[in-house]
């Protein structure tokens, strides 16, 4: 009687063990939403990348762009170029201007990082303003250790609006 008792008890308990342990429904995972359009592409050393951010700023003596394949921030893949206003509607010889004073450049991603403070080994540049929002901005340029960036963009590219 006691051993019938205990494997009916037994019973109950693992049942009640296989009912808790019974998975629930998985919430419904949302599908990603779908990548803006391409704004452009620019190719860094052998690799071609879509333009899905781009920015402009302008303080007056000077512009300054921002390209990136992300759109979330913080932009962790990016390239940003500034050329005095002197020099903007004329394809510029980087050799001819003076670094951080003309122009600059800045290239970032999770693996490689190119400060500003060092010069471009060469290449052109040309910054034209078509109308209020629509800009060509054509790179050709080698960084610093050689590794050459390309980008022949031209479209609207509206003004970087300040974060609250």
């Amino acid at each position: 009687m006691f051993i019938k008792r205990f494997a009916v008890m037994m019973l109950a308990v693992m049942t009640a063990g296989i009912v808790a342990c019974e998975k629930e429904s998985e919430p419904a995972v949302p599908e990603p939403e779908p990548l803006p359009e391409a704004l452009g592409s620019y190719t860094f050393g052998d690799t071609e990348y879509d333009i899905r951010f781009a920015a402009v700023y302008d303080n007056g003596d000077s512009y300054s762009f921002i390209f990136s394949p992300l759109t979330e921030r913080p932009l962790t893949t990016y390239f940003a170029v500034s050329l005095r206003n002197y020099f903007v509607g004329a394809t510029v010889d980087v050799a001819q201007l003076y670094h951080n004073d003309d122009y600059s450049f800045v290239y970032e991603d999770p693996i490689c990082y190119y400060s500003q403070l060092y010069a471009l080994r060469s290449g052109t540049m040309l910054i034209k303003k078509n109308n209020s929002d629509h800009y060509t901005v054509d790179i050709d340029v080698k960084l610093a250790d050689g590794t050459p960036i390309k980008m022949n963009f031209t479209g609207n590219i509206y003004p970087e609006q300040e974060e609250e």
